[in-house]
Order: structure tokens, then sequence, then C-alpha cells
């Protein structure tokens, strides 16, 4: 994998990152960008991290095309509360 060069990394890229707990590789798209840290997110687990630029690396496009990402961002329709008094806050963090 090739280091981004200069100008390369902006918003919506679509590259390689360095997970730090694993340390493997994964494909990801960079949603924000601040000094040498950058939020992605990563597309085939659909959650978000922040890293070092350092760890980004250049996604050769037929990485980025040939699988279209395995994570699908969704909504439940129509779910209410029982009682309608608003969901309590820890449900709101539960990933499905």
């Amino acid at each position: 994998m090739l280091h981004l060069g200069p100008g390369e990394l902006v918003r919506e890229l679509h590259c390689a990152v360095k997970f730090s707990q694993d340390r493997n590789w994964y494909r990801a798209v960079v949603t924000a960008l601040e000094e040498k840290m950058a939020e992605v997110f990563l597309l085939d687990f659909g959650t978000t991290s922040v890293v070092s630029t350092s760890h980004l690396r250049r996604l050769e496009p037929h990485f980025a095309s040939s699988l279209p990402a395995q994570a699908v961002r969704v909504r439940l329709g129509g779910l209410e509360p029982p009682g309608g008094r608003g969901w309590p806050e820890e449900t709101a963090e539960v990933d499905i």
C-alpha cells in the first residue's frame, strides 16, 4: 500500500486504515480531518474511529470498487417506546 502524498488526504477519500487494536488494515472513508488526526468510517464494519493520519494509506481502486461496503446504515421506522415517554439514554447507544 502506498503512502498518501501531499494534498491527497481529503474528506470522502476511500483509503486503507491500520486499526490500532489488531494492527490489521481495513477499508475506510475519511469523514473528518483535524491536524494529524482523521475520523474514518470503516466500510465493512459500520463503525467510526479516530486515527493518526500516519495510519492511512492509498487504497488501490480495485479494492474500493470490486466489493461494495459490507456495512449498511439503517433505521427502524415506526418503532416507539412503551408508554411513549421516549427511549432511555442507554438505548440510543445500542448497536444492532
